[in-house]
């Protein structure tokens, strides 16, 4: 009995030594590049972005120093669900019937081409045209100028819910 444990004992201690590795902290520098690849995120092109549902704050379509706030989301289909009116809920005095999409339609509006995010807004009588410039675009944040920045101030930021 005594040579069996012996020999439990025995393996054990042996099988404790050479499974041990030396444990070294990581430098702060080491420890900050790994959270930096582990946090970063490379966010897909806007069109593949953009689906989804926002949380939206707008100086578009606000008064004057003012902001709007809301939800809208954007399906694969190029539709916009667009509940607390981010554009439109009138487009030339008719009621907007539904709100569409399409990313990445190359315009020439502030003397360059560019691809700007479209919003077509129809009506029963016809439809209505809106251009945004997206100027960020990151993971859980877009922001969106209107006509390429020819109206100031007047942009979107989109935060992903």
């Amino acid at each position: 009995m005594k040579t069996v444990n012996r020999l439990i004992i025995s393996c054990l201690l042996l099988a404790t030594f050479t499974n041990c590795q030396k444990i070294t902290p990581l430098s702060p520098k080491e420890l900050d590049d790994k959270l930096e690849n582990i946090t970063r995120c490379q966010p897909p092109s806007i069109e593949t972005n953009l689906i989804g549902t926002w949380r939206f704050e707008a100086t578009y379509g606000a008064a004057e120093n003012s902001v709007r706030y809301g939800t809208v989301t954007f399906d694969q289909q190029g539709r916009m669900i667009d509940p607390d009116h981010l554009f439109e809920a009138v487009a030339r005095d008719h009621p907007v019937l539904k709100n569409e999409y399409k990313a990445n339609v190359r315009k020439n509006l502030i003397g360059k081409e560019e691809d700007y995010v479209q919003i077509v807004s129809t009506t029963r009588y016809g439809t209505r045209t809106y251009y945004f410039l997206p100027v960020r675009n990151e993971c859980n944040l877009i922001n969106l100028v209107e006509n390429g920045g020819t109206n100031k101030g007047s942009g979107i930021y989109l935060k992903r819910l």
